[in-house]
């Protein structure tokens, strides 16, 4: 997930969590929790029979397989507090050796992989290559250091951004969408699979207004980064915006590394909020699709929430609606000063 809302690593010990609470069978399941002075990403405690269990998981979302000591430390740590059960997940995967140390030590090693599988609706199978504009960058006059703005990528804004930022000079408006549309063909013969850079210098006193800001600023010049990218054919009616199709059809698959057992959780099914409770006044984000909410007001078990920001086929949705408090598991708190005021901005604009 990007974004100023829960680092990565976070992230995936929150999804580790919420994956077992699918399926808790009556065990207690804390996220980021203390044991004897020392941290744990998740902890599972139930009771059977006379006696009382402790399951303790260590979450790893690292850009390479986890080696061998990793895991070591782990079987260290989860046998000072007297842990029965010791579970490793990585996201990538585990270095050789380390399947040898867990089943010496009865350690479990799992992995957690997202894939999207679209429904048959929808994919059409078919591979072609499509045009990628990205890296878009507005130049001030007269200056060398910092003298870019890079217009916003997060969020899927970047279509919206080029749909409604505009160019003024001498009463004439131009939107920056149209600019790239009339190079279109130019840059498309070009295009290869690698990264090339179009640039336009823009006449002298051209200002350029950039949506849900209240600056307009003096601009020099344009450019942007285009390479081709192969790109799946869709089918039918694409009411979904495709940016969001990897998040709405995603699956996780969490797998044994050592017996090979696999378990499959769609992704709409994980309530990785599991702990939020709403509050007035406060923002909100569903991981993911980065949508983000503003809860307005609460009368028993419904809130009013009000949709502050979802970026769809480039444009930007906002609505109130309402639901039950119940839906607060689906959402994270917006915790990040900056983007909590830039958010406020915001709603208090539409």
């Amino acid at each position: 997930m990007r974004g100023p809302y829960l680092n990565k690593w976070k992230m995936f010990e929150r999804l580790v969590a919420a994956i077992h609470l699918l399926d808790e069978g009556g065990s207690q399941i804390r996220w980021n929790d203390r044991i004897n002075g020392r941290q744990f990403d998740v902890t599972m405690r139930n009771r059977k029979g006379f006696y009382d269990y402790l399951t303790v998981i260590e979450c790893k979302n690292l850009s390479s397989p986890v080696p061998v000591k990793e895991v070591e430390a782990f079987i260290t740590k989860s046998h000072d507090v007297g842990a029965h059960k010791a579970i490793m997940v990585s996201s990538i995967g585990f270095q050789s050796g380390t399947e040898e140390v867990a089943k010496l030590h009865a350690v479990d090693l799992f992995t957690l992989k997202a894939v999207t599988e679209l429904p048959a609706e929808i994919d059409s199978n078919e591979i072609g290559y499509a045009l990628n504009i990205y890296e878009v960058r507005l130049r001030f006059p007269g200056k060398k250091k910092k003298g870019t703005l890079v217009l916003s990528e997060e969020r899927n804004m970047l279509p919206y951004l080029l749909k409604n930022t505009v160019f003024k000079r001498e009463g004439a408006v131009t939107s920056l969408r149209s600019i790239i549309d009339s190079v279109r063909v130019q840059i498309s013969e070009k295009a290869k699979d690698e990264t090339q850079v179009f640039r336009m210098p823009l006449p002298s006193g051209t200002k350029a207004k950039i949506p849900i800001s209240s600056h307009e600023y003096t601009v020099s010049a344009l450019s942007f980064k285009y390479e081709l990218v192969p790109a799946k054919t869709l089918r039918g009616d694409a009411r979904l915006d495709p940016a969001l199709l990897d998040v709405v059809f995603m699956k996780y698959y969490y797998e044994n590394v050592i017996t090979k057992e696999q378990f499959v959780i769609p992704n709409k099914d994980i309530k990785i909020g599991f702990d939020t409770v709403l509050e007035v006044g406060k923002f909100y984000v569903t991981p993911g699709l980065e949508f983000s909410y503003y809860c307005e007001h609460i009368d028993g078990d419904l809130a009013t929430i009000f949709l502050v920001e979802s970026y769809q086929h480039g444009d930007l949705l906002q609505m109130q609606f309402k639901q039950t408090l119940e839906n607060a598991k689906h959402y994270i708190e917006v915790e990040d000063k900056n983007e909590i005021a830039r958010l406020r901005k915001m709603y208090e604009l539409h």
